[in-house]
């Protein structure tokens, strides 16, 4: 539906007459956001290039740069560049800057590798966006917040996500891979509360087959895939973690996350060596991306199944490698990210016990 309603909007906007400047700009817009959706990331850019080239009004060109931010995926790192000429374009709107604080939140976060000068700007954003109205955002940037504190060991995740699941509701923000009710299955996974964070992905999952951008079902299908692992259903989890690389690869989005959480499943309920090429794959994608958000992931994955499949040495190296990254991010929190264990061991068979 979202593709459809993408090209049905362009085609509106061509259509247009040449006197509502404004009514075909915002036209190409929709329809570019629309392409978000659909995970057509080159046609959403043209358009939202295409603007660039014609908007003068401060709100579509931050619009259009939105669209540009979003439709990169994990390579945040390409765009950088676009922030400063964003930010010019917002002046001092409070409403348009909170959105470009909260994409900022997550540049700070995978490109900067700094969870607290993220969280820095996702709570301006969410400020910034509470004192205009724009509860989207709001909640959006009170997610991305509480996901912060979490990894941080902040004593107010907790308060934190709860203000972002309380009324009132925004259908996008809580049916999205980054609003408050996925967070909230990470939450219950730290508590061990297994059960509870199936039945929040479950209803997502639901949800997102019949109306959800194709990024945020793949995504919600990794986690989904995820829990089934610790619940010990690892037919299932490789089922589900195919089917997200599948939908990751027909959209064209960033595929280190889905090959991660295969290379997961494989080591569970498949073959070493599917699950260390899976890994491997996963790793090459996420360093390709310069995504320090799910590289420390994907190294951890493949130290454990190096360590499985007897190479301590490697999977020692590798390990250190995630410690390095999640320390220099400042995780705080080891239930967030359950590498520690796995390097104690690797260094202890490689004979490095002081370390």
């Amino acid at each position: 539906a979202p593709r459809t309603a993408a090209r049905l909007g362009r085609m509106a906007a061509e259509y247009t007459p040449a006197d509502q400047t404004r009514v075909d700009i915002d036209r190409r817009l929709t329809a570019a956001e629309d392409g978000i959706e659909a995970g057509d990331f080159d046609f959403a850019r043209q358009l939202a290039y295409e603007v660039l080239g014609e908007a003068d009004r401060p709100a579509d060109r931050v619009r259009a740069w939105n669209v540009v931010i979003d439709s990169c995926g994990q390579a945040m790192a390409e765009i950088a560049d676009v922030f400063p000429e964003a930010v010019r374009d917002a002046g001092r709107d409070p409403g348009l800057l909170a959105q470009l604080h909260y994409r900022m939140s997550w540049r700070a976060w995978m490109v900067g590798g700094c969870a607290a000068r993220a969280r820095e700007h996702a709570v301006r954003a969410a400020e910034l966006a509470a004192r205009t109205g724009d509860r989207r955002t709001e909640l959006m940037a009170l997610t991305q917040q509480a996901a912060l504190e979490l990894f941080l060991g902040l004593p107010q995740a907790e308060a934190t996500l709860a203000a972002a699941l309380a009324a009132p509701h925004d259908v996008h923000a809580m049916t999205h891979h980054n609003g408050p009710v996925y967070l909230k299955h990470r939450f219950h996974l730290v508590r061990d509360e297994l059960d509870e964070a199936r039945a929040e992905l479950r209803t997502l999952v639901y949800t997102l087959r019949q109306r959800g951008s194709a990024d945020s079902l793949s995504q919600c299908l990794n986690g989904l895939a995820q829990v089934e692992l610790l619940r010990g259903r690892c037919r299932p989890a490789l089922a589900l973690a195919r089917q997200s690389l599948r939908i990751t690869e027909e959209a064209g989005l960033s595929q280190g996350p889905a090959w991660y959480t295969l290379a997961l499943a494989e080591t569970a309920g498949g073959t070493l060596g599917q699950a260390l090429a899976a890994a491997e794959t996963a790793r090459r994608h996420s360093e390709d991306d310069d995504d320090r958000l799910f590289l420390p992931r994907a190294l951890h994955a493949e130290g454990r199944i190096r360590l499985f499949g007897g190479q301590p040495h490697q999977a020692a190296e590798l390990l250190a490698r995630t410690g390095s990254l999640e320390t220099a991010q400042g995780q705080r929190d080891p239930a967030t990210r359950r590498w520690h264990a796995d390097l104690a061991e690797a260094l202890a068979l490689t004979g490095a016990t002081d370390e």
